[in-house]
């Protein structure tokens, strides 16, 4: 919802869909695709879920285990999010209690692990156990972008 947000932003500042550039109408048209493909069944409340985001060095940045809940959960963005639980691992530092939540799709999954405004969310696609995603939005340090691919599995 909040790419399609972002996307329908975009047009009405821009006056017409002749605007976006190719990369957008791309990512626009595989968004809509996986929303109209049936969510897999692996991926349900109580199901646990294991994800990696890598660094440009190949070392994790995150590695995280979470359950997923049918709990709501609040996020900056709008739609219908769901709590996830975190079972093993840390997202962040520790010093501040972060929302982990999920909005689900059809296959398009998207986590926000922080629950902050201006950190991002991690969107992809769901299949068969699995997931394959990347970063969205967020802050960079230092002028250095932040590792993008994300994966994941179903571990049970």
């Amino acid at each position: 919802m909040r790419l399609l947000s972002a996307v329908s932003f975009i047009l009405l500042m821009a006056g017409c869909a002749a605007t976006l550039n190719s990369t957008q109408q791309i990512r626009l048209r595989e968004v809509e695709l996986l929303r109209s493909q049936p969510t897999p069944s692996d991926w349900h409340p109580g199901s646990v879920w294991s994800f990696v985001q890598s660094g440009e060095d190949g070392s994790p940045v995150l590695k995280a285990t979470f359950r997923v809940t049918d709990e709501s959960a609040e996020t900056c963005s709008s739609g219908n999010w769901r709590a996830l639980e975190l079972v093993e691992g840390e997202v962040g530092d520790g010093s501040i209690q972060l929302t982990h939540a999920y909005s689900v799709s059809g296959r398009l999954l998207t986590l926000d692990l922080t629950g902050g405004c201006d950190f991002g969310q991690i969107q992809g696609a769901l299949s068969d156990g699995s997931f394959l995603g990347q970063t969205t939005g967020g802050p960079t340090t230092y002028g250095k972008s932040v590792p993008k691919r994300v994966v994941g599995r179903r571990l049970y």
